[in-house]
């Protein structure tokens, strides 16, 4: 069985806006003290709503009593303006999470009513949006969700039309026909259906053409989640929808070539993903046993084992050795992988429950082969320090305080101190940026610096070999800070719901990319400058194809769509570093 995903996935803008405040509010109260109300469901998603209550997040009810300090969370869906009077007069902290396109459409309703224009709201009768849009229209709104009903309406003299945003694209010729018909020339059709509710809608009658049946994943309250299942049953598409992987009816039909998923605008990535995770174990696919399919376990089993980022560790520092003309000795190697190996694993158990959400596929490893990976994490430790004893004692040393560093930055120990608490800053990772300059300062100098403490040292002192250890270390930042980047994109596309002072989600995508893109051409340049200035040997060919130019087509590749985060994604990625070394050496061998 074949699974194809809809082209929109995900989150979109405003649901993401509004899940990106909540849980910065409620990464500040867990400092503070003070609690986060949320004035009723922030979106029509059990599963989000679930993950927020088990951060903090609490229902707001008039009859509570509130503190000075204490927030609430207007939902995406938006309020009306009286209902935001009444939680100012309390003294609440307003977070407003409106979506920005149902704000719009706000201030478009009350613009038109002060001009004495009455406002015709297609939608769903007591939907929180429609309810915020009738408090805008200054009483001069009404609601109706059929065309049917426009019929019945008063004779207005002047009349604007509105859409609630996620109504159904293709009924809304109907809709704006009925009111033609009842108040000609007098009423103004704005047609404020949202374009990404467009774009789903869209991508689901493009898909039914290519499938058998269709998974629908969302809100068993969300309007366009129910909307895209009845388009897809007007196609003559078997569709279920379903809120999560247990949903998938016992009796859902999967001896089918093949199956389509989509998802509604509150239904995040990560839970598309365990559904379509549910279903590959259902069909049975994962049960051949072709060389193919043994070949992607393995290398699955590397990549989400963290394996194959301490081969790359390894293989990145042999390959930028060699470019600078001198060679690590092989204990100095297996240092370098152990390291890699063992401040991967601890980073992912320490993030294993973001794992859940951002990385589905790599939290099901960590969870299934926990005694193994915690015995492989734990040995990692005392085979580095081995190692880096073999090599010389001040390596020895470098790599005690290398392991503490990256501890520290793993844990929250900031988080003692008042003025960064009430910040929400607990550890490192909180700072923006905060995320990717350790690990990219980290596996720089880890990959460096040992050269220096050698006896005798692999690289001089001298203005020469000062020269080298500073272009090797900006080489090697590049590299992996063009990579975390690249990560972290991919999950913010994927709706990444912790770690909100990540770089793509302070910068957004394009500025990502654009950034991506300059920092490859400084790269490229960086790698040309340092041969021609004789710091670099031949060597240097094989840093550049596999560093910015292959960066430079994953980056397009990902921009593009052709893959998102997965162990795939991963794989490919981090495939540079251990690509890097083996041609290294291959050239080494037999040129």
């Amino acid at each position: 069985m074949k699974i194809i995903q809809a082209d929109e996935i995900g989150y979109c803008k405003g649901v993401k806006k509004a899940m990106g405040e909540t849980l910065a509010a409620l990464s500040r109260s867990r400092r503070s003290g003070k609690r986060v109300f949320g004035h009723g469901e922030l979106i029509h998603n059990k599963a989000a709503m679930d993950l927020l209550r088990s951060k903090g997040l609490l229902l707001y009810d008039e009859n509570i009593p509130v503190e000075p300090g204490d927030a609430v969370i207007v939902r995406a869906h938006g309020l009306p303006p009286e209902e935001l009077r009444k939680l100012a007069e309390r003294g609440l902290e307003v977070i407003d999470a409106t979506c920005p396109m149902v704000r719009g459409i706000q201030k478009l309703v009350r613009g038109e009513a002060e001009k004495g224009k009455n406002v015709l709201i297609w939608g769903t009768k007591g939907h929180p949006e429609v309810e915020g849009l009738l408090g805008h229209s200054l009483g001069m709104g009404v609601a109706a969700g059929e065309a049917e009903e426009v019929a019945g309406l008063p004779d207005w003299e002047r009349v604007v039309m509105v859409a609630q945003t996620t109504q159904d694209a293709g009924k809304f010729e109907e809709f704006k026909k009925a009111a033609k018909e009842k108040f000609g020339e007098r009423v103004e059709i704005k047609n404020t259906i949202c374009a990404a509710t467009v774009k789903r809608q869209n991508d689901v009658s493009k898909l039914a053409g290519l499938v058998s049946s269709m998974v629908v994943v969302g809100g068993k309250t969300s309007g366009n989640t129910k909307r895209l299942a009845e388009l897809a049953k007007r196609e003559g598409i078997l569709a279920v929808t379903v809120e999560g992987p247990e949903d998938i009816p016992p009796d859902f039909d999967l001896d089918v070539p093949v199956v389509g998923i989509a998802g509604g605008a509150s239904t995040p990535v990560w839970q598309i993903r365990m559904v379509e995770r549910e279903l590959l174990d259902r069909s049975g696919g994962k049960g051949d046993a072709t060389p193919a399919v043994i070949v992607r376990k393995i290398l699955r089993a590397l990549v989400l084992s963290y394996v194959f980022v301490g081969l790359g560790t390894a293989a990145i520092s042999f390959a930028m050795a060699a470019a600078l003309g001198f060679a690590y000795p092989f204990p100095a190697l297996i240092l370098f992988f152990f390291f890699g190996l063992g401040m991967s694993l601890l980073n992912g158990f320490s993030t294993r429950d973001s794992a859940k959400f951002n990385d589905p596929d790599r939290a099901v490893f960590l969870v299934k082969h926990v005694k193994f990976l915690s015995i492989l994490g734990l040995s990692c430790v005392p085979l580095a320090l081995v190692a880096a004893w073999t090599v010389d004692f001040k390596v020895f040393l470098f790599a005690v305080a290398h392991g503490l560093f990256g501890l520290f930055c793993s844990l929250a120990p900031l988080g003692r101190l008042k003025a960064l608490r009430a910040r929400g800053i607990g550890g490192i990772r909180d700072f923006p940026f905060g995320k990717i300059f350790p690990v990219t300062v980290g596996l720089s100098l880890l990959a460096i610096l040992p050269a220096y403490l050698t006896d005798p040292p692999l690289l001089s002192l001298d203005f020469s070999g000062l020269a080298k250890g500073v272009v090797g270390f900006s080489l090697l930042a590049l590299r992996v800070f063009v990579r975390t980047l690249l990560t972290d994109m991919a999950d913010d596309r994927g709706d990444r719901i912790f770690g909100m002072a990540s770089p793509a989600g302070i910068l957004g995508e394009k500025k990502s990319a654009r950034l991506l893109e300059i920092l490859a051409a400084l790269w490229g340049a960086l790698l040309v400058f340092a041969y021609l200035a004789g710091i670099l040997n031949g060597f240097a060919a094989v840093l550049f194809a596999t560093g910015p130019l292959y960066n430079a087509f994953l980056l397009r590749a990902f921009l593009a769509g052709n893959f998102g985060r997965g162990y795939l994604f991963d794989l490919l990625l981090d495939a540079q570093f251990p690509v890097a070394g083996l041609c290294v050496l291959a050239w080494g061998l037999f040129a």
